[in-house]
């Protein structure tokens, strides 16, 4: 159904009460849009939900769960042993690390030994763990900068999936 616009968008966080994905509602509305312009699922964020969504042809993703997940100690890393290795037809393709665990108080590895971002560069996990213990503003600001990139890369190795 082609109502000559540039592009579609689907929003409205298209999610039921118990948190799973409208999916037969996103693949129906996926095979009405014209295949020719970019298609818009509004309020997906959860990396699987983004995958799945990609798969039906969506183009386009916005959310808040990468900064807002940085701002409260949660940050996401891909289970990989290398960034080419990223499967994302496996469910176990990344994890969500919360970073006032415990565990991580001595924790000297980066968020991620695969990742470029400026934070994995710099800084480790018990010095972020830290930086929420004593409430500084720093420590959401790099757990941001790297889901941000945990994104980025996800949405490339999306791309290179579909070119493939």
């Amino acid at each position: 159904m082609d109502l000559g616009f540039d592009g579609y968008a689907l929003g409205g966080w298209p999610i039921d009460r118990q948190g799973a994905l409208l999916t037969e509602m996103l693949a129906f509305v996926a095979d009405l849009l014209p295949a020719d312009r970019p298609r818009y699922a509004m309020g997906i964020g959860k990396p699987e939900n983004v995958v799945a969504c990609a798969r039906m042809g969506y183009d386009l993703f916005d959310c808040v769960i990468p900064t807002r997940d940085a701002r409260h100690h949660h940050v996401f890393r891909f289970t990989a042993q290398s960034p080419e290795a990223i499967d994302l037809g496996r469910p176990d393709f990344y994890e969500k690390l919360n970073l006032v665990n415990g565990r991580f108080a001595r924790d000297g590895a980066p968020i991620s030994e695969h990742c470029d971002c400026a934070c994995c560069r710099s800084y480790s996990r018990a010095y972020l763990r830290h930086l929420f213990q004593v409430k500084d503003l720093l420590g959401p600001r790099l757990c941001t900068i790297h889901n941000l990139r945990f994104y980025t890369t996800l949405m490339k190795r999306i791309r290179r999936n579909r070119q493939d």
